[in-house]
């Protein structure tokens, strides 16, 4: 009961605590007061850290999430949008030197007053207080993100360059970015240089390929020029040829029956000449050649001065045979 009553109207705990006085141990209390601690809230504080809203209650809050000894100030809806037509003041006490701030508020129109200087639009950094920190937002539509303030420590010192520090840094970087740019022009010049050299290469390639394109063309079109004047000179050869013989051939009659030799029948079956003339009742043959079969002298015999002189025999083994 006595643990219970020390513990508050938290009736959750005193289970918890019963039990941890059945063990006996010496850490109990002090266990209990830091989960007591540790449960209670950390935002949407009036005070806490040491610091406090004075003026503007529940519009800005304090937050100790980040534990008592770093307090920060948020502003209405953190970190939702601001309302319109709200202030507040913030009294950091006597322990707070250097604040931290965070997010954003309307430029030019909704101010965080610090030491005096007002502070909007987008805000980072550290800055020295000098008493209380007052928020103000006019009547129009805040930004999508408020403000956050925390306690912090003073920023480490910055060792600055003397002017003429300074112009020499300046003056060197511009040398090397100078050197740089010269260098990049050079290098550029050296790519085009090469590029117009490789471009002249290629044309020169190319031109010569087409020079040997058109010189094997051309001697192509040559041989085919020879080819079909050979062949038009063979043409021309065979076609002499031809009427050279069709001049010393012997025409078939057309038409002509003749006879097929049997055993009852041997004499001509074929019948050749030059010219061959339908007279009156027989047929002139200029130069006739005529095919014997079934006879005592079978064979092909040449005719002349009239049928059956001796002397066309003779022609026949001089000249046909």
């Amino acid at each position: 009961r006595h643990l219970d009553q020390i513990s508050g109207k938290n009736s959750g705990c005193s289970c918890s605590i019963l039990i941890f006085i059945s063990m006996k141990t010496k850490w109990v209390l002090p266990l209990i007061f830091a989960i007591q601690t540790a449960a209670g809230p950390v935002r949407n504080l009036v005070s806490g850290g040491g610091w406090k809203i004075v003026k503007g209650k529940r519009k800005c809050s304090i937050t100790i999430e980040h534990g008592v000894e770093n307090p920060c100030a948020v502003s209405p809806h953190y970190p939702g949008r601001t309302p319109a037509e709200t202030s507040c003041e913030i009294d950091l006490g006597k322990k707070t030197n250097w604040v931290s701030l965070h997010g954003r508020s309307e430029q030019w129109f909704d101010y965080l007053t610090i030491s005096g200087k007002r502070y909007s639009g987008i805000m980072s950094g550290g800055v020295k207080t000098t008493g209380n920190i007052k928020w103000t937002s006019d009547f129009w539509m805040e930004t999508s993100t408020g403000w956050k303030i925390c306690k912090s420590k003073k920023p480490a010192l910055r060792i600055l360059e003397s002017a003429k520090a300074k112009h020499m840094r300046l003056l060197k970087a511009a040398k090397a970015r100078a050197l740089r740019l010269s260098k990049a022009k050079a290098m550029k010049l050296v790519r085009m240089r090469k590029w117009k050299a490789a471009l002249r290469r290629r044309k020169r390639k190319k031109e010569a390929r087409m020079k040997k394109w058109k010189a094997a063309r051309a001697r192509a079109a040559k041989k085919a020029a020879a080819r079909r004047a050979a062949a038009r000179k063979a043409a021309a050869r065979r076609a002499a040829a031809a009427r050279k013989r069709a001049r010393m051939r012997c025409l078939t009659k057309g038409g002509w029956p003749g006879r097929k030799a049997t055993r009852r029948y041997g004499g001509v079956v074929n019948v050749w000449g030059r010219k061959f003339s339908q007279k009156r009742d027989y047929y002139q043959i200029d130069w006739p050649v005529v095919q014997l079969s079934g006879t005592n002298r079978n064979g092909i015999w040449s005719l002349h001065a009239g049928c059956g002189n001796y002397n066309g025999q003779d022609a026949c083994n001089s000249i046909c045979r």
